[in-house]
């Protein structure tokens, strides 16, 4: 019978603690915990997480894939909200008014975010809601009054931009930068769109998708002053969710016949395919970041509680076995 020293050319080896840079298919074993440790390689996958207490799309979702908050959505209009620990949900203070509408309209983390926009169930809102880690607050309204609008930074420096404009019926260019109480408005995106996705900061900004008729794919770049127009994503969408930095986006989902399950990377120049999600979902509610992102709810198709997350390929430490 081959030994592993035949196998691998080594012996397990006895060490005080961790070796600093372990190899794929090293073993050891730690003496001081007396623990029997490898090094394996996960590869890039979606997965099941904690299903949502209360099935909704179309919420707001912000913070990171083990710390996340879902609010708001529908249908109909819900104001519940609910927080992530990355394996299950608790329920939260609710939002004071019920809103949907809100798919990307969400940024900053688990204890301090914001969302802005949305549907009231009769109108469109200019309302501007944040979250301090245990409830909301209603600050300064954004400088239109529209939904579906793409958020991206933090709670004190926001960035949000695009939407559907109730009266008349238009797609807003309107992008504006948020400090944590007021808005001033910046220069229009080149491409009037709603229902887009988006990723980034308030000075290093994306946006991507949406309901734009001649080129849905469209994805726009800002740099703390104005929007630049790059590459087409491989799967034009609307209502799909989005997270990371603008050097390095995750878009998954979006609305189709059947809704969309595919994904992608965006690498700050052009759209890569990777792997796709268990099943489809239309206006997931997205947290995270680019290697570990979180698509919660949505319409698959009717409205769902089920949540993917996304981590990409990575090596990491497991324990075999101890005394």
């Amino acid at each position: 019978m081959a030994t592993l020293k035949d196998i691998k050319g080594t012996n397990v080896q006895s060490i005080a603690g961790d070796p600093s840079n372990p190899v794929e298919g090293q073993l050891w074993y730690n003496s001081t915990a007396k623990i029997l440790k490898g090094e394996i390689f996960n590869a890039a996958a979606w997965s099941s997480g904690g299903n949502l207490n209360v099935a909704r799309a179309d919420g707001a979702g912000f913070g990171l894939q083990t710390a996340a908050i879902c609010a708001g959505g529908g249908f109909p209009e819900k104001n519940e909200t609910e927080s992530y620990n990355g394996t299950s949900w608790t329920a939260v203070a609710a939002i004071p008014v019920a809103m949907r509408s809100l798919n990307c309209a969400g940024a900053g983390t688990q204890t301090a975010g914001f969302f802005v926009g949305g549907w009231n169930g009769s109108s469109a809102v200019a309302t501007t809601q944040e979250w301090n880690g245990s409830g909301w607050t209603a600050t300064n309204n954004f400088p239109i009054t529209s939904y579906s609008i793409a958020s991206m930074g933090t709670q004190t420096a926001g960035l949000s931009c695009t939407g559907e404009k109730q009266t008349p019926p238009a797609r807003s260019a309107v992008s504006a930068e948020y400090d944590g109480s007021s808005w001033t408005a910046g220069n229009s995106v080149n491409t009037g769109r709603y229902g887009a996705s988006s990723a980034g900061t308030q000075t290093a900004g994306l946006v991507f998708g949406g309901n734009v008729p001649d080129s849905p794919g469209t994805t726009e770049e800002y740099n703390g002053t104005s929007w630049t127009t790059t590459a087409v994503t491989v799967y034009p969408a609307q209502y799909s969710g989005g997270a990371g930095l603008q050097t390095a986006a995750l878009k998954f989902g979006g609305e189709g016949t059947p809704d969309q399950s595919v994904a992608e990377i965006y690498n700050g120049s052009s759209w890569t395919s990777i792997a796709s999600m268990p099943a489809g979902k239309n206006s997931p509610m997205p947290a995270g970041t680019t290697s570990a992102g979180l698509a919660s709810g949505g319409y698959s198709p009717g409205i769902v509680n089920t949540v993917f997350e996304w981590n990409e390929a990575a090596f990491s430490t497991v324990t075999i076995d101890t005394d």
